[in-house]
């Protein structure tokens, strides 16, 4: 795997995108390198990545979660930017 430039602020590494696990539980989980704030990164995540605020979701027991969002290093010594993780979860119906 290997980041992609999504744009000026955001490189961006599939690590999982929308697997299936024995559960019928979908999977999304991505690296991203961002010199921006943490409250940016993760806007960028949960509107872009993988939206989870959606009129769609509202009250909506299968709507996807928030499973793990952190940062994960502080490379901002060497001007990369921050390294965060962002996984999230959605259960499926048999």
């Amino acid at each position: 795997m290997a980041f992609y430039k999504y744009n000026e602020d955001f490189s961006v590494e599939k690590i999982r995108h929308n697997s299936l696990d024995e559960h019928r539980v979908r999977w999304w989980e991505y690296r991203v390198i961002s010199k921006l704030s943490e409250e940016k990164v993760k806007e960028f995540c949960v509107n872009t990545l993988v939206p989870i605020h959606s009129e769609n979701f509202k009250n909506n027991p299968f709507s996807p979660e928030i499973v793990e969002f952190r940062n994960t290093t502080n490379n901002n010594d060497l001007n990369m930017g921050d390294m965060f993780i962002y996984i999230v979860k959605k259960e499926t119906t048999a």
